[in-house]
């Protein structure tokens, strides 16, 4: 079943589930476990967070992450802490 969790400070994707971030920009997105895909409207590259690695949204536009063939967590931190952020969360299977 894929699904989608969301816990104090942290999101957990189940298998090929996504998550959407409105307007991503400034969003430092830190893979705590599994594989995650990342691509940002406007952005030519495609990006790929191992569990340790993160990275910084530098566009504006929409951001779509990814779990890949297993469950992954995922921990976002907005360069504006108080601020609410916009997401959509789709899950498919």
């Amino acid at each position: 079943m894929n699904e989608v969790k969301l816990t104090k400070g942290s999101i957990v994707l189940g298998p090929s589930g996504v998550v959407t971030f409105i307007n991503g920009k400034g969003l430092v997105v830190h893979c705590q476990t599994g594989l995650l895909w990342v691509t940002v409207e406007k952005d030519a590259d495609d990006y790929w967070l191992k569990s340790g690695q993160s990275m910084e949204i530098k566009l504006t536009g929409r951001a779509v992450i990814q779990a890949m063939e297993q469950a992954s967590e995922l921990r976002i931190v907005s360069p504006q802490p108080n601020s609410p952020l916009a997401i959509r969360v789709e899950v498919f299977g």
